[in-house]
C-alpha cells in the first residue's frame, strides 16, 4: 500500500511538473499580410519543445501554439517565411497576441516578456539615440565597400565599430548588475556572445549571474562559449586545427613558416571580408614569406561557392576551409571578418588588427 502511494505521488509530481512548463500562445491575426506563422526559438535546447512550429493561416484568422518550456524562452515569429517579428519571451502558461502588420511590435502577456519591453527596451532606445555617430559609421562603411576606398579609412570605420560595440557592452553590463537573477539578462548575453565573440566584458557580465541562472542548459552552454573564447585572447597560443585545404583537398593541419602569421576568418557573402582583400594583398605581395603570410579560413557552407570565390579574385595565400563553420564556431568566433596576427611559436599577437596597423607592425 505504502509502495503504490510512493509510486502515485511520483507520478503526480511528474506530472505537476510537466505541466508547470507548458505553454499556449493563442494568436489572432489582424491583417491580410501575413499568411503562414512559424515559431522561431533562438536556440535549440532538447528541454524545450512545440508541438506544431509552423501553422498556414490560410484564410484563417487565428493560430496557436502549444509547447513544454522549463524555464523563459527567448523567441520570435517568423511570417510568410521571410518576415521576423521583434524578439519576445515564452513562460509556462497562456497568453494570447495579436498580430496587426508586419512593422507592429508583438507582445505577449507573459510577466518576463512585459519585463523586457519595460525594463531592457527603454534603455536600447536611450543607447542608439548616442550611437549616432556609429550609424553614420556605417554609412560610410558602405561607401567602403562600395568605393574600395584606401584602408586608413577602413581602420577608422573599424576602431568606430569597436568602439560601439564596447559602448554597448557597457550598457548590457549596467542592465545585467541590476538584474543579476534574470532570465533576460542571460539571454542578452547569449545573444551578444553569438553576435560579436568572446569578450573579456561579457565574461565578467556571465559570472554576476546568480549561480541558478547560469546552472540551467543556456547558463551552461554560455559557459562553454566563453571558456572557448578564452582560448583566442592575446597571448595564447592559437588553437590547433584541421580543415580543407584549398590547394591539396585534403583535411590538414594548419601549419606555420613565417616570423608572422595573419589568419583571416571569412565567408563568400561577407562584404567587409571582400572589401579588405585588395588591401591585403598589396600587404601579402610586399614581404618574403619567411616575414610574414597569411592563411585564410573560409566559413562557407557551400565549397563550390568557396573555391569559385578563391579563384574569381585570386586571392594568392593558403586557404582552408571550416564547412559551416563548425570548428569557428567552438572557437566562439561568431562575427567577421575577425582575424589573428601569430608569431612564429604560434601565439596570438593582435586581434582584429586593422591593415594600417598592421604595416606599421610589419616594418
Amino acid at each position: 500500500m505504502r509502495s503504490t502511494l510512493i509510486s502515485l505521488s511520483l507520478i503526480l509530481f511528474c506530472f505537476i511538473s510537466q505541466s508547470q512548463g507548458r505553454f499556449r500562445i493563442m494568436g489572432k491575426i489582424l491583417t491580410k499580410e501575413v499568411n503562414k506563422v512559424e515559431l522561431i526559438y533562438i536556440m535549440k535546447d532538447s528541454t524545450f519543445n512545440v508541438d506544431n512550429k509552423i501553422i498556414s493561416i490560410a484564410g484563417n484568422s487565428s493560430f496557436t501554439f502549444n509547447g513544454f518550456t522549463p524555464y523563459p524562452y527567448a523567441a520570435y515569429f517568423l511570417f510568410n517565411d521571410s518576415v521576423r517579428s521583434n524578439l519576445f519571451f515564452i513562460d509556462s502558461g497562456n497568453t494570447d497576441v495579436s498580430v496587426r502588420g508586419f512593422n507592429e511590435e508583438v507582445a505577449l502577456s507573459y510577466k518576463i516578456d512585459a519585463e523586457y519591453r519595460a525594463s531592457f527596451l527603454p534603455l536600447m532606445t536611450e543607447l542608439k539615440g548616442k550611437s549616432q555617430g556609429f550609424v553614420s559609421g556605417l554609412q560610410a562603411l558602405e561607401n567602403v565597400m562600395d568605393t574600395a576606398l584606401k584602408s586608413k579609412k577602413e581602420d577608422s570605420l573599424r576602431l568606430l565599430i569597436r568602439q560601439n560595440l564596447d559602448f554597448q557592452k557597457n550598457y548590457l553590463r549596467s542592465f545585467i548588475e541590476k538584474n543579476t537573477g534574470s532570465y533576460i539578462s542571460l539571454w542578452l548575453l547569449y545573444f551578444d556572445l553569438i553576435r560579436f565573440g568572446y569578450s573579456q566584458k561579457l565574461h565578467e557580465a556571465f559570472r554576476m549571474l546568480t549561480a541558478d541562472i547560469k546552472s540551467n542548459p543556456i547558463g551552461k552552454a554560455i559557459s562553454t562559449m566563453l571558456v572557448n573564447g578564452l582560448r583566442i585572447e592575446v597571448g595564447r597560443p592559437f588553437p590547433k586545427v584541421e580543415l580543407l585545404s584549398f590547394s591539396s583537398r585534403e583535411v590538414e593541419p594548419i601549419s606555420l613558416r613565417s616570423k608572422f602569421t595573419f589568419i583571416d576568418f571569412w565567408y563568400s557573402n561577407c562584404a567587409p571580408c571582400l572589401a579588405q582583400f585588395p588591401e591585403l594583398k598589396k600587404i601579402y605581395s610586399e614581404y618574403s614569406r619567411e616575414k610574414f603570410d597569411i592563411i585564410g579560413i573560409s566559413v562557407d557552407s557551400d565549397q563550390q561557392l568557396w573555391s569559385k570565390t578563391i579563384a574569381n579574385r585570386r586571392i594568392p595565400w593558403t586557404h582552408y576551409l571550416d564547412l559551416g563553420g563548425v570548428v569557428t564556431g567552438e572557437l566562439s568566433i561568431f562575427s567577421f571578418p575577425t582575424n589573428f596576427l601569430l608569431d612564429s611559436k604560434g601565439n596570438i599577437v593582435k586581434k582584429d588588427i586593422g591593415m594600417d596597423a598592421l604595416k606599421e607592425l610589419l616594418k
